[in-house]
């Protein structure tokens, strides 16, 4: 168990070692480039979740539901980065209306199921992925540069989760969740905590947008948020039964995986941070 585990982990690490410079390098080098790796991630995070709807039975329109969380996303990063209006986002509702008028030229005896599992995408990975631009956007940014707040928010995000797991395996004996989530423990949330905040502290003396309590703030909403986030995507994939939603990054399982902590904790950073109004 104990050789399994150490494996697993050097697995995780490599992945991470190799994923992590990669995302942050495009996310200084270029903001739209790094908006469309963003995309490509939600995309992949939609064909996971209609690939576990289709293991029961349920069928959402698929190609609709691509179209309009592409678009939703494309607009709201257009609108996120100043390119166009934000008046263009009234569009958005009218798109969603789309899976309504799909179904009805289908004959699938549970419609009600696919139009309930065609919305749940657009309102729990589409939207909070694009919410992610928003932290780069002049809106939360103001005269700084875009990237900071995002950068910190990844490392924050990323320290909690890497130390969660690390602490989890080695100190945790109090299970969080267990009835959802039975490896996750009370100990690896604590330790998630503690090394986030850390983190924080760290990063307020190179990007000073935020003050070190600030930072430390922003630390402990994206440390509760995304452990929210990670516990009902382990309820998601209890219901279907699935051990991963995919196996897109070794170590990590799918895509869905790696992000269920972006879906909780992005639009909590993005509402602290306008409530802030950098």
């Amino acid at each position: 168990m104990q050789k399994s585990k150490t494996s697993n982990l050097l697995v995780r690490t490599l992945t991470i070692l190799v994923a992590a410079p990669i995302v942050l390098g495009i996310l200084i080098w270029n903001p739209l480039a790094f908006s469309t790796v963003v995309f490509l991630f939600m995309i992949i995070g939609l064909f996971e979740f209609y690939r576990l709807t289709n293991f029961h039975d349920i069928y959402p329109h698929r190609a609709t539901g691509i179209l309009v969380a592409s678009v939703m996303f494309i607009l709201m990063t257009l609108a996120a980065l100043k390119i166009i209006e934000g008046w263009y986002l009234v569009f958005i509702p009218l798109m969603v209306s789309l899976l309504f008028v799909a179904e009805l030229f289908r004959n699938h005896d549970n419609a009600v199921l696919n139009l309930a599992f065609g919305i749940l995408p657009l309102v729990y990975i589409a939207l909070p992925v694009s919410m992610v631009i928003y932290l780069m956007s002049p809106v939360v940014t103001g005269g700084h540069p875009h990237w900071h707040v995002l950068f910190g928010y990844l490392i924050i995000l990323w320290s909690h989760d890497t130390f969660a797991y690390l602490t989890g395996i080695y100190l945790g004996k109090h299970k969080l969740w267990e009835r959802v989530s039975p490896k996750k423990t009370i100990e690896g949330s604590l330790g998630g905590l503690i090394f986030a905040i850390a983190a924080s502290v760290i990063l307020s003396l190179f990007f000073t947008e935020l003050t070190a309590w600030q930072w430390a703030i922003a630390a402990v909403i994206i440390s509760v948020t995304g452990t929210f986030g990670d516990l009902s995507e382990s309820l998601l994939k209890r219901k279907f039964n699935v051990k991963d939603s995919g196996q897109v990054f070794p170590g990590h399982g799918g895509m869905l995986d790696r992000i269920d902590s972006i879906l909780f904790s992005a639009p909590a950073m993005f509402c602290y941070l306008f409530l802030l109004n950098l």
